[in-house]
């Protein structure tokens, strides 16, 4: 029966990580057939790059460090024990998201000059002001990537399965409805 129960969550989690694949491609054919090959996409390309970057690693990080550690804690200490240390963890996680996001913000014009050393003025302004805006998806990301982790360490993969593709879900809705309002910046609104 335990077997079932795996077997399920894990044709759960492909199914959420390859319809991320058909959405992330479906997002980018898009952006290539609004906006071509463009200084307009490089500056959303690096922009979005670098939220992903950051947003990639922390999820990394909770997936592989902290839902081990909490169903392990969990099991030896208790369910309670796990929860306070989850707590903590939260803070901490949630203060160098913080931080990362506002430096992000902070640091985006040189950010952009190191990424995209090729970038007229327009350009670098537009992948600034980008990035700026996006920004706060390192937080949101975050703190969506910790909760997913906490339901992972409980055993339930639906909910963040489903979770994770609303990001592109939301890009490509604005993509397909909003480009000829907002350009490049419907899928940042997305």
């Amino acid at each position: 029966m335990e077997h079932k129960k795996i077997a399920k969550r894990a044709a759960i989690n492909l199914s959420a990580r390859v319809g991320l694949g058909v959405l992330g491609l479906l997002q980018v054919v898009l952006i290539a057939r609004a906006f071509g090959i463009s200084s307009t996409t490089d500056a959303y390309i690096v922009s979005t790059w670098i939220v992903l970057f950051v947003w990639g690693m922390g999820d990394t990080v909770l997936t592989y460090s902290l839902v081990p550690f909490l169903v392990s804690l969990g099991t030896r200490d208790g369910e309670t024990r796990a929860r306070e240390a989850a707590e903590n963890i939260f803070f901490w996680f949630t203060s160098v998201l913080l931080l990362c996001a506002a430096l992000i913000f902070l640091l985006s014009p040189h950010v952009i000059s190191l990424l995209g050393p090729g970038f007229s003025e327009d350009t670098h302004m537009l992948a600034t002001a980008l990035l700026r805006s996006l920004s706060p998806a390192i937080l949101l990301g975050g703190l969506a990537a910790f909760s997913a982790s906490l339901l992972f360490a409980a055993k339930r993969f639906a909910m963040p399965a489903l979770a994770a593709l609303l990001p592109d879900i939301g890009a490509i809705g604005f993509l397909l409805t909003g480009v000829d309002r907002w350009g490049i910046w419907a899928p940042v609104y997305g």
